[in-house]
Formats: structure tokens, C-alpha cells, sequence
């Protein structure tokens, strides 16, 4: 799992510290955090060449939209580019990162079942 910013600093960390806390069932993404400024305003697709699949089962992007709106929806790239590219909550991001690890689901069966309007539905909701 990558996680990706180019967003200030301060707000970074923050958004790092707290991705690292379990939530109340106990689950949390499994991270590997990276700040590196030459992803500094990077595509998806520049993302894709440098966390292919299988290194990465999932692209997890911070931008200035994450911490921008409440929630911070993180954004969620295929790194194969099979299926479109949707938003996660911070807090819900450890749905996509254990289904996709697990393999219970693919990146196209997550879309396909757990997508709506382009953003993660909350596992309230299922």
C-alpha cells in the first residue's frame, strides 16, 4: 500500500498519525508512506509506473481535495488502470486496503460493489 501527498507538510503528518489509529473494530490500512516531491503534482498514470502492481495492490493519493473536505477522501488508483479511480474516507480506507490484500475482492469487484458516485460507501451502509 503507497500513500502519496502534495499537500503542506503539517496537514501530512497529521493525516499520517491518524491513518495509523485502529478504529473502534480494530482495523486500520496497512501503510507505506511516501513524501517525495518528485510526485509533486504526478497523474495517475505516473503513479501507476512507479507503484506497479504487484508491489502496490492499491494507490492510496493524497491531494489538496483530501484535506480540503471533510472526511478527507482519499483517492484510490487501480495500479494495473483496469478500473476507474474512486474516493475513500480516511477512516474507510482500511476496507479497501484489507479487500484488495486479502484478496476477498479485486480492484474491479470493489468498484463494481462498493462504489457509488465515484466514493466509497461507508461499511454502515452495506
Amino acid at each position: 500500500m503507497v500513500l502519496i501527498t502534495d499537500v503542506n507538510a503539517m496537514k501530512w503528518q497529521e493525516l499520517c498519525e491518524d491513518s495509523l489509529v485502529e478504529n473502534e473494530m480494530g482495523f486500520r490500512a496497512d501503510l507505506r508512506f511516501v513524501d517525495a516531491q518528485r510526485f509533486i503534482g504526478s497523474d495517475e498514470e505516473t503513479l501507476r509506473e512507479a507503484f506497479p502492481y504487484p508491489e502496490a495492490m492499491v494507490i492510496f493519493a493524497v491531494d489538496d481535495l483530501t484535506l480540503s473536505q471533510k472526511g478527507r477522501p482519499v483517492l484510490c488508483i487501480d495500479p494495473e488502470g483496469q478500473a476507474v479511480s474512486f474516493r475513500a474516507e480516511l477512516n474507510e480506507i482500511w476496507q479497501v486496503d484489507n479487500n484488495l490484500s486479502t484478496g476477498n475482492l479485486f480492484f474491479e469487484e470493489l468498484v463494481e460493489e462498493c462504489v457509488e458516485d465515484g466514493y466509497l460507501k461507508p461499511l454502515a451502509e452495506f
